[in-house]
C-alpha cells in the first residue's frame, strides 16, 4: 500500500557550475520522494546556462 504524503518535497539549488549538477542530478533524480527540483540560474558561463535548460527540457521534474 502506497502512502499518500500530505505534503511536496521541493529541493532548491543556486545553480552555478556543471561539474557540481552533475553529481547533485544523481541523487536528486533517483529520489523518488523528491517532487520537485528547482535550478535557480546562478551561472556565470553560458555552456552552462545551456546544461541547466536542456536538463529542464529532458526532465520534467526540473524547473529553473
Amino acid at each position: 500500500m502506497k502512502k499518500i504524503r500530505e505534503h511536496r518535497i521541493i529541493v532548491v539549488t543556486p545553480a552555478g557550475r556543471k561539474a557540481y549538477l552533475e553529481i547533485l542530478k544523481t541523487y536528486i533524480l533517483k529520489d523518488e520522494s523528491i517532487d520537485e527540483w528547482i535550478l535557480w540560474d546562478n551561472c556565470r558561463l553560458e555552456s552552462d546556462r545551456i546544461y541547466i535548460k536542456n536538463l529542464a527540457k529532458n526532465h520534467t521534474k526540473i524547473k529553473i
